[in-house]
């Protein structure tokens, strides 16, 4: 089956989506971290560890942010290349 190229609208547009799903990974891995966190400084809470609890939970998320960049920047790469591949190649 015969396909048209991609007309520039749809290559930005392509583009703006990716960027947009990498800046919305950020969020999502701070979540994670906080998620986790929070698991383990109630473990760390329950088995009497000095020093856990709220502490643990700040580093984790703070971690998972600092994850969370180079992630989005990946997912915006894996986003646009995989979409901006013509119509009609083969895989």
């Amino acid at each position: 089956m015969w396909t048209l190229p991609y007309s520039a609208p749809q290559k930005i547009g392509i583009i703006f989506y990716g960027i947009l799903v990498g800046i919305c990974m950020v969020p999502l891995a701070g979540l994670a971290g906080l998620i986790l966190g929070g698991v383990v400084g109630t473990v760390q809470t329950l088995l009497g560890v000095h020093g856990g609890g709220a502490w643990t939970l700040i580093g984790f998320s703070e971690m998972g942010l600092y994850l969370g960049i180079p992630a989005g920047v990946f997912v915006c790469w894996r986003v646009c290349r995989s979409r901006l591949r013509e119509p009609n190649a083969e895989s």
